[in-house]
């Protein structure tokens, strides 16, 4: 059944290189979401590089706030850590190929990392990216304020939300009694109000 990571769990899912996938508000849009490489510190937070022109940093600078979605799948299941919080922006200047270089080989390891690093720094310095990344770096820091995290959850349990509705949804063809079924929507509306009151979420949630 569901359960929630310890502060140890959590911090060693964080710290193996799963990817990221960054959501920032938009005004009359749904969400900027982007898949991202990041780093992690306990001590500091979410860091992420992305180009200083592009949509995801003139976003950031807009709101100020973003959630990162974190997500390991085994088997047909998966555990997660949701996160969200204020962000701060600098540019890399100098350390932009020694940042480049640690992220790149976090995911690649040091092989992979150099090659690719060596082939961003060329297209870099030659402009040579789609319009709107731009011809530097700056390095985001994201310091979580609301952590949601299970691990891992049951298949047949999907809890979708939309602005227009405070309830969870269960498929009818879910294995679970009807009684062990609605104690466990229970407890995730409850859950899914306190991320709501604290900002944690602001459209829609699925946690698995």
């Amino acid at each position: 059944m569901p359960s929630k990571m310890s502060d140890s769990e959590r911090e060693a899912f964080m710290l193996r290189p799963h990817l990221g996938y960054l959501g920032i508000g938009r005004v009359n849009k749904g969400p900027l979401l982007a898949p991202i490489w990041y780093s992690y510190d306990p001590a500091t937070g979410i860091h992420i590089n992305m180009g200083e022109s592009s949509a995801k940093a003139k976003r950031l600078r807009a709101e100020g706030r973003a959630s990162m979605l974190v997500v390991e799948v085994a088997n047909g299941m998966y555990s997660s850590v949701l996160l969200e919080g204020p962000t701060a922006m600098r540019p890399l200047g100098d350390e932009t190929e020694t940042a480049m270089l640690a992220m790149a080989s976090r995911y690649m390891g040091p092989t992979g990392g150099k090659v690719y690093t060596d082939n961003f720094m060329n297209r870099l310095a030659a402009n040579d990216f789609p319009d709107g990344h731009g011809a530097t770096e700056v390095v985001v820091t994201i310091t979580p304020g609301n952590l949601a995290n299970r691990d891992p959850a049951i298949d047949a349990l999907v809890n979708t939300r939309a602005p227009s509705s405070r309830k969870i949804q269960v498929p009818g063809h879910s294995p679970l009694d009807a009684a062990r079924r609605q104690q466990l929507v229970a407890a995730s509306n409850t859950n899914l109000d306190r991320l709501y009151a604290e900002g944690a979420l602001v459209n829609a949630a699925v946690i698995r």
